[in-house]
């Protein structure tokens, strides 16, 4: 009898008695202003994804004093203080081409955000082979 709405007047409330049309109209309300605040968001206000694609030249590495080897890669737009990721992009890998590009990736020990670019580090091997990379940005 307690799930009888008829019987039960607590039940009578929860299925009867929620003004469901004042909460539905007050999502919607929330939801456009949510909309509306991202539609006009200014300079800052929001977190942005950006992706940039560039190629680590295998001519382009230079021996440090210290041993090891840096690649400055340029990529316009880039800036220091940009936080993100770089990867290697594998979108026109091949059966052929694949596993030399993993290889090849994994000889980069350190990736570093410059302005105007990113710098590749390799403290022992340096890749044989350009390196398309996929840098990721989140401002």
């Amino acid at each position: 009898t307690m799930l009888d709405e008829t019987v039960c007047g607590v039940m009578e409330d929860a299925v009867t008695g929620l003004p469901t049309a004042q909460m539905g109209s007050q999502w919607n309300a929330m939801v456009n202003d949510l909309a509306n605040a991202l539609l006009n968001a200014q300079d800052g206000a929001l977190i942005t994804r950006t992706q940039y694609d560039a190629i680590a030249e295998s001519g382009a590495w230079l021996q440090q004093e210290d041993g090891r080897y840096i690649n400055d890669i340029s990529v316009v737009g880039l800036l220091e203080t940009d936080e993100g990721s770089v990867d290697v992009d594998m979108s026109d890998a091949t059966v052929d081409t694949a596993q030399d590009l993993t290889n090849a990736w994994s000889m980069v020990d350190k990736v570093e955000t410059i302005t105007g670019g990113v710098r590749l580090t390799c403290f022992v091997d340096i890749p044989e082979i350009d390196l398309p990379i996929i840098v990721e940005v989140i401002r």
